[in-house]
């Protein structure tokens, strides 16, 4: 049995998390965009430390839920308030996600016409994937 209190106090993390991760996603954008590579590396590192927390972040989620669940089965079952509250964090999660997506795709594409860009900045903009968590949201 999943504790309803616990499952939301993970999932605030997590999204708490994927801003930070949109965020150092946007601060790289706009670095490759101005074609600053002073801080190129700078930028590769933190967010490598930010995927390194989304990771740890999935990890506690699925020790809270258990394998193969999605948060939309969770909301169908959950207490009252607790359905609307999945809910919420499902709706936010989905949203971030997608603007995480649509930020690693012009970021990366932005990497690859900027030949002064770190391969570990490129590698963290173009080889992004949060596919678990898009399965958790489905």
């Amino acid at each position: 049995m999943v504790e309803m209190d616990e499952l939301a106090r993970s999932l605030a993390a997590e999204r708490r998390v994927l801003e930070l991760l949109l965020f150092k996603l946007v601060e790289a954008q706009h670095l490759l965009a101005e074609g600053d590579d002073r801080f190129y590396a700078l930028a590769s590192a933190e967010l490598e430390r930010v995927l390194q927390l989304a990771r740890d972040a999935e990890l506690k989620r699925a020790l809270v839920i258990g394998p193969d669940r999605t948060l939309t089965d969770l909301a169908v079952t959950a207490p009252s308030p607790f359905g609307t509250i999945l809910d919420d964090h499902r709706d936010s999660m989905r949203a971030l996600l997608a603007e995480i997506e649509a930020v690693s795709r012009a970021s990366c594409e932005l990497s690859r016409t900027d030949t002064g860009a770190s391969q570990a900045l490129t590698g963290n903009t173009c080889d992004l994937s949060l596919a678990s968590l898009a399965e958790f949201l489905a």
